[in-house]
């Protein structure tokens, strides 16, 4: 057997995924907020990038049953353009005003909102303004401030201690000062301390609720009620009035405070109707109207230009235009898709949550025309304002249920009976899966009882023997 070195030509077919067909997807599936961040930096880094002023809009007429889609251009339809700021600016303000409050909604702020909500720490920092202490032993208690966790606890107090450059004596003798404050349960290291400490406030602390609170509080939650009363020797009239005043507590005691991690959500898309008349709308982009600096492009024709200038200037163009490219593109999907979810889900935008539909990602693709990925990364953290609120665009796609009446039924529209139905309940009667499965059928909705306890799970119902309440 012999070796030796041959040559061969072989021919292969390969899908290479060039770096920029790898940014026209990753554009796709940015949010609002990843985009305009992804935006500036290209602006920083590639200098024949620069923002011009222009914008686009769409407007979706539903005249007869088969809806046309139109696009509109600033010159020929400037009137227009206002009357779709009118409408989006009604919009926006219609989940969050009253009907009869008109007047002011022009000048109403979102922002406003969260503005007039205060931050945990700002308002324990607000109140050492009040107490007669030295700054130093306000230094120590500032310290802690700034140790609590969202909920107002502070886990792990010891190691804490061992771990800062403050005397431990000093931090035990803060601690004492912070649990004075308000909100009452704030500082504790742990639920038990922190419910404790809550009843102290309100003068309501006893022996028995001490006592319930520091060994049986698991049993409370699982409701082993006639367990508690046999072991303690209680009334249930008794342990019942108690357990009333356990319910008035917070287990999170900054729950009404505004957390330093809070997120907005801008909707990238708004839907609106003028009569028969759809109107889908993009949120604006910021840094999102690029073009091609003329004075850099013009470089390139230019004989004097250096070779090496010449050739760093045609891959930053490139760049450019591919990147302006990929946005126009993403801009048209987001659009495209959004117009076949609306004539999908019609009934749903008219008349509300009820009249969602089943719906796949392959169904959108067919009717687009693009690939399924494509439909998952458009509607992943994209978010649309309607009538009827905000809503994920992912969220529009749900499976089915069989019905007695022929058509099928969306998932959603079961949870949101489910959830009905569990609201409604008499609460010292509360509906177990398999009566709740029963009252589905009723509706015409053919669903398995372990269906029922998968939704009642996602949706944070607790099972019927957690959920009874005595009087």
């Amino acid at each position: 057997m012999s070796i030796d070195i041959q040559q061969k030509i072989k021919l292969n077919q390969n899908l290479i995924i060039t770096p920029q067909l790898q940014q026209a997807i990753k554009i796709l599936q940015f949010s609002k907020i990843e985009l305009e961040n992804f935006l500036e930096e290209k602006l920083i880094e590639n200098p024949v990038l620069e923002e011009k002023d222009e914008y686009q809009e769409e407007k979706f007429f539903q005249e007869t049953e088969e809806p046309i889609f139109v696009s509109h251009k600033k010159k020929e339809e400037e009137s227009s353009y206002r009357e779709l700021n009118q409408y989006k600016k009604k919009d926006k303000e219609f989940s969050y005003l009253k009907k009869n409050d008109l007047s002011s909604q022009e000048k109403f702020n979102y922002e406003d909102i969260a503005h007039e909500q205060v931050k945990l720490k700002d308002h324990l920092l607000q109140q050492l303004c009040f107490l007669e202490l030295t700054p130093r032993e306000k230094k120590h208690i500032i310290f802690l401030i700034y140790s609590l966790d969202n909920s107002g606890y502070l886990k792990n107090p010891d190691e804490l201690f061992d771990e800062s450059d403050f005397q431990k004596e000093d931090l035990q003798k803060a601690l004492f000062y912070l649990k004075k404050l308000d909100p009452p349960g704030v500082g504790a290291c742990s639920l038990e301390e922190s419910l404790l400490l809550q009843l102290e406030a309100k003068n309501q602390k006893t022996i028995l609720l001490e006592t319930l609170i520091k060994n049986y509080l698991e049993d409370l939650a699982k409701k082993n009620y006639s367990y508690i009363c046999k072991i303690l020797n209680l009334s249930f009239s008794s342990l019942q009035k108690n357990l009333a005043i356990l319910r008035d507590l917070n287990t999170h005691p900054a729950q009404k405070f505004i957390q330093d991690t809070a997120e907005y959500i801008t909707p990238d898309i708004y839907l609106t109707q003028n009569s028969q008349n759809w109107i889908i709308s993009l949120e604006k982009i910021n840094h999102g109207n690029l073009c091609v600096n003329a004075y850099y492009e013009s470089l390139v024709n230019k004989k004097k230009a250096k070779k090496d200038e010449k050739k760093f200037l045609k891959e930053k163009i490139k760049d450019a235009k591919w990147l302006i490219q990929s946005l126009e593109q993403r801009e048209k999907t987001i659009l495209k898709v959004v117009k076949s979810i609306l004539e999908k889900q019609l009934s749903f935008f008219n008349n509300g949550k009820k009249y969602l539909k089943p719906m796949i990602l392959k169904e959108i693709a067919e009717a687009t025309g693009l690939h399924e990925s494509t439909i998952s990364r458009i509607t992943n953290n994209k978010y649309i304002q309607t009538k009827h609120g905000l809503f994920e665009l992912r969220s529009f796609f749900n499976s089915s249920l069989n019905s007695s009446q022929g058509s099928p039924v969306s998932s959603s529209v079961v949870k949101l009976l489910l959830s009905q139905m569990i609201t409604e309940e008499d609460k010292t009667k509360p509906l177990s899966d398999t009566k709740i499965q029963e009252k589905l059928k009723e509706k015409g909705i053919d669903i398995a009882r372990r269906t029922v306890t998968k939704y009642r799970e996602q949706l944070g119902f607790l099972s019927s023997s957690r959920r009874i309440r005595y009087h």
